[in-house]
């Protein structure tokens, strides 16, 4: 079917789908609830707030470039790369211009665990088998498109293969260096809502506080207690602009211990309040 509501799709060539897998998919396979096959001009862009429905995308960009940013980090994807969405969390992602984009919905089985396993890195990739990663997404969502979907068993074994080649990614990643300020990064990026401190990241790393504060600025140019503060105001911002929680709620949210001191740091990187920037 065409898809519909959205400003930025080439409707001519672009084609979407919806699934209603059985309950044998949904108990014990990895499944597909929906996709598509977009043709994308640099009017595109979806946002969405936190919320409780969870499933998980992948977006794959067959051309061009897309813009994601989720839990408080942006990253390009460009041609014959990956992202992937949990969309309990709240993301935006844009075509920063005209771009051929393959999406897949999917849930079931050990989704969460090794979903949340890539996370503990990134959101976007480099697929390692590029070729296959690419026909197995334009089967499974060819095949709907085309009415005659694969067999749902076929659809999981393409979706946890694509999941363990990611994930093999990471121990070569690991084992290309990866530096105690990287795992320090990693570690701010997926927990920027707790009270995390710089002794508490020193500890992680074995180094005193001095000493790891003077490698991770050489590394990153900010010092911890900023690269934390700069994570969390930008999920803030993603918060203040798709939700309409309260600024209390936000900056409770996204690690603040109160909603003036939230206020003084918004106000401090970006010279206007949060309500303000929530108004404009």
């Amino acid at each position: 079917m065409k898809p519909y509501g959205e400003a930025g799709i080439h409707l001519l060539n672009s084609e979407y789908y919806v699934n209603f897998p059985s309950d044998f998919a949904k108990e014990n396979l990895f499944y597909t609830e929906q996709g598509g096959h977009y043709f994308l001009n640099h009017h595109y862009i979806t946002s969405r707030s936190l919320c409780s429905y969870h499933h998980f995308s992948f977006l794959y960009v067959v051309s061009g470039e897309l813009l994601l940013v989720i839990d408080g980090k942006e990253y390009l994807i460009h041609d014959r790369e990956l992202g992937i969405i949990d969309t309990s969390k709240a993301h935006l992602y844009a075509s920063c211009r005209d771009t051929e984009l393959i999406f897949v919905r999917f849930r079931g089985n050990t989704s969460p665990a090794l979903v949340s396993r890539l996370f503990s890195y990134r959101h976007a990739f480099v697929p390692p088998h590029n070729s296959r990663t690419f026909q197995a997404l334009s089967e499974i969502v060819d095949g709907f498109i085309a009415q005659n979907p694969l067999p749902e068993e076929i659809i999981s074994s393409h979706i946890h293969t694509l999941l363990c080649d990611l994930l093999t990614l990471r121990y070569g990643l690991e084992g290309a260096g990866q530096t105690v300020v990287d795992k320090a990064v990693h570690y701010i990026e997926n927990n920027y809502y707790l009270p995390i401190t710089v002794s508490d990241l020193a500890k992680k790393a074995c180094l005193n506080s001095s000493y790891f504060s003077e490698k991770f600025k050489k590394q990153t140019g900010l010092t911890p207690k900023q690269y934390i503060i700069q994570t969390r105001l930008n999920a803030a911002k993603i918060l203040l602009r798709d939700t309409d929680w309260s600024i209390r709620e936000i900056a409770d949210k996204t690690g603040f211990p109160s909603d003036a001191y939230f206020t003084w740091y918004f106000h401090s990187q970006f010279h206007q309040t949060p309500t303000d920037y929530r108004n404009s």
